[in-house]
C-alpha cells in the first residue's frame, strides 16, 4: 500500500464514519490501522531499496551487457 492509498483509505473512512456517526471498537480499528501502516512501511522500504540499487548500478556504469 502506498502513502497515497493509505491516506485515501483512511480519509474516506473518516468522512463516511463522521457522516454516519459511526461508533467503533477502538481496539479493532487500531489493529486495522496499524496493519495498513505496516504495509505502507514495508512497501516504502522495498521501493526505496530497489530505487537505491538502481541508482548504484547506474552511477557505477554497470549494465547487463557488461556481463557478457
Amino acid at each position: 500500500m502506498t502513502r497515497e492509498e493509505f491516506r485515501a483509505k483512511w480519509s474516506a473512512r473518516h468522512t463516511e464514519w463522521e457522516k454516519l456517526s459511526v461508533m467503533v471498537n477502538g481496539a479493532k480499528m487500531c489493529e486495522e490501522f496499524i496493519a495498513d501502516f505496516e504495509d505502507v512501511l514495508t512497501s516504502r522500504t522495498a521501493y526505496g531499496r530497489a530505487e537505491l540499487g538502481g541508482r548504484r548500478r547506474r552511477d557505477s556504469g554497470w549494465s547487463p551487457a557488461a556481463c557478457g
